[in-house]
């Protein structure tokens, strides 16, 4: 209560004010948890949760159980109720974090055209990561404008650039996240590559070769 002298861990408050924040707490999880009963990827949940989608229920970073398994949920049956059963390996759909890489645009912009109707999304089944898009609507939705104006250079070919003459390496490099690049979908073919942007060579070289 306010104005109570004692220790933090000694001092009472009341329940009847509180009622909300105390029925909330058994709801409250890791995101491990989160991860396994929604059927999330360890990426999708690390972008629902950078991009606002998922938010943790305090600002204290060393309180492991502060996550809102319910907000998952509700984002999950949210997405899922409007979602159409669509078949496996079909090629006119791709997975959301896909479509927000190849496309540049966020996860939490896409997810919204979803809830304004702008965009389909169809089912492999009942996790987050079997939920997908159709490409050909995500093409027509993003501006042309949005994609890179400047040359793209192959992951690959600007390692051996720089010296790295085994293409292995330098992906490594890539998926360890020891340097950036940009994953993106070819107009014509619709193949996803792995580009290295300017921005992507100048932090490259401003990593001083630590890594």
């Amino acid at each position: 209560m306010a104005g109570d002298p004692r220790f933090s861990n000694r001092r009472v408050f009341s329940a009847t004010e509180h009622a909300g924040l105390l029925a909330e707490i058994p709801t409250r999880v890791s995101l491990r948890t989160i991860r396994r009963e929604s059927g999330a990827s360890r990426t999708e949940l690390e972008r629902l949760a950078a991009e606002g989608c998922l938010t943790p229920r305090c600002r204290c970073e060393t309180v492991r159980l502060r996550w809102s398994l319910t907000q998952a949920k509700d984002l999950l049956s949210g997405l899922q109720s409007r979602a159409t059963s669509v078949p496996a390996e079909d090629p006119a759909w791709e997975t959301l974090l896909s479509a927000s890489d190849c496309n540049l645009q966020s996860l939490s912009a896409l997810l919204a055209a979803v809830r304004a109707g702008e965009l389909s999304i169809g089912t492999l089944g009942p996790g987050f990561s079997d939920l997908r898009l159709r490409r050909a609507e995500i093409d027509a939705l993003v501006p042309a404008a949005s994609a890179p104006q400047e040359p793209l250079i192959p992951a690959t070919a600007f390692g051996i650039s720089v010296g790295i003459k085994d293409k292995g390496w330098f992906r490594a490099l890539i998926e360890a996240g020891q340097t950036p690049a940009t994953r993106l979908r070819h107009q014509k073919t619709g193949i996803k590559n792995t580009y290295m942007t300017e921005a992507d060579i100048t932090a490259f070289q401003q990593s001083d070769g630590v890594w």
